[in-house]
Formats: structure tokens, C-alpha cells, sequence
């Protein structure tokens, strides 16, 4: 089951630091690459945040413009949270010039349905119009985002450091991330960034 979570990619570097130029050749190594995924909190966000940093933001533009759009996949359950993911979803629209693609958990179901189900990844995959295997996920946990996107046949999970830790749920940082970094280290990570 462990292997099953294995990131394709694991890095040290925080979203805010990716080089989608960089990311996209390396990727390209497993297949062709149509569009991405990514996770909001922790991984773009800090946690209830409202919008993405310049720096983020700057990371997102980057894939439209090498014409690879990336969907937001989130664990947001409740309908405020799930009102904030599409209204960051439309502030990227904004500054990309095109639809962005939002999926979350209160639409597909609410706390019954959250990563890593495979339903999230396959619906924004199809919202998408793009075949799994020909998508990529970017998100901060292991036994979420890589586990879902692996799950769900995607050609890559990458897995970077998460934003702001310490405004993770007591449940994510006294339990999971501690499981989640003993797993990262038996994988040797960080690994596929060379």
C-alpha cells in the first residue's frame, strides 16, 4: 500500500519556487503532459487564505503560458470553503485569461468525498477534457495528493514542502505529517527533481 502513495516527484522546494519550465521537461519523461492539478492549502495557500502570493500566482501563469492549464483539486467541504476555492479559482482565471477548473469536496459530496478519492481527481480531469493518464498533480501531502493522483491514473504526482505547516489541522500536523515525512525519508526524497 505504501509504494501505492509514493510520489512520482518529491522535492524540498515550496510551490512558490517550482520553475514550470523545468518541471514540465522532467514530467515530460513519463509520458505526454496535457494539464496539471494543484492542491490550494499548504500547498499554494496557507491555509484559509483567500488569494495566492505574487510569487504563486506568477508559478500558475507560467504553466498557462508554456499552454499546460492547471485545475484546483480541494478538500474543501463546507460551503464557505467552497465558495473561497472558486473565487480564487476565478482571481486566477482573471490573471491567466482563461477558465480555471475547481473541483471540491462539498459538490462531489462533502466530507465523504475527499482526497484521495479518485472521484476529485477524475472529475477535474473530465471538467478538464483531458485523459488522466495525460494530467499531473501538485499538492503537499503524500497520503493525499500523491495517493489520489496515483489512484487515479495521472502521469505524475509531485509533491512539494508544504507553505505554512503550523496552520495545518492538529489531526495533518501531529499525525499525518509525521507519518508522511518517515515515508518520504524511507523513499530517500527528495528524488525525480534532478
Amino acid at each position: 500500500m505504501w509504494n501505492a502513495t509514493r510520489p512520482t516527484i518529491a522535492t524540498n522546494a515550496l510551490f512558490e519556487d517550482i520553475d514550470p519550465e523545468r518541471l514540465l521537461c522532467r514530467l515530460q519523461q513519463f509520458g505526454p503532459i496535457l494539464a496539471g492539478s494543484i492542491d490550494l492549502d499548504s500547498t499554494a495557500i496557507e491555509q484559509n487564505e483567500r488569494a495566492l502570493s505574487e510569487k504563486n500566482m506568477a508559478v500558475v501563469r507560467g504553466f498557462f503560458e508554456l499552454g499546460v492549464p492547471l485545475g484546483i483539486i480541494s478538500n474543501a467541504s463546507g460551503e464557505k470553503r467552497h465558495r473561497r476555492v472558486y473565487d480564487i479559482a476565478h482571481t486566477i482565471s482573471e490573471s491567466v485569461g482563461c477558465e480555471v477548473i475547481a473541483v471540491t469536496s462539498h459538490e462531489l459530496g462533502g466530507w465523504q468525498c475527499k482526497k484521495p478519492r479518485q472521484l476529485l481527481f477524475d472529475t477535474v480531469a473530465q471538467r478538464m477534457g483531458v485523459a488522466n493518464h495525460l494530467m499531473f498533480h501538485i499538492g503537499d501531502q503524500v497520503l493525499k495528493d500523491a495517493w489520489g493522483a496515483n489512484r487515479a491514473g495521472y502521469a505524475a504526482s509531485v509533491h512539494v514542502q508544504p507553505c505554512a505547516p503550523k496552520s495545518d489541522p492538529r489531526g495533518v500536523r501531529w499525525l499525518q505529517r509525521p507519518l508522511e515525512n518517515r515515508l518520504l525519508r524511507s523513499w530517500d526524497a527528495p528524488f525525480g527533481w534532478e
